[in-house]
């Protein structure tokens, strides 16, 4: 009777511990999901395009610069 009790006990908790850690993992890719919709459904974009776009004005800027400058670059 006791093998019987402690059978059904260490069942129990081999299927609970494989379904919490089921749970956790399509909890994790929802929200993985979720930050990929939200991000591309925002219209200013990610502060990585931002950096992007600044990089590339002051690189244009730069540009003008130096033309109008006449200076050689280095």
């Amino acid at each position: 009777m006791n093998q019987k009790k402690f059978l059904a006990i260490t069942l129990s908790l081999v299927v609970f511990a494989s379904a919490s850690s089921v749970l956790a993992q399509n909890s994790t890719s929802l929200k993985k999901d979720a930050v990929k919709t939200s991000a591309s459904n925002d219209p200013q974009g990610s502060p990585d395009d931002f950096v992007d776009l600044l990089r590339k004005d002051i690189r244009s800027q730069k540009k003008q610069i130096v033309a109008e400058n006449g200076v050689e670059r280095c």
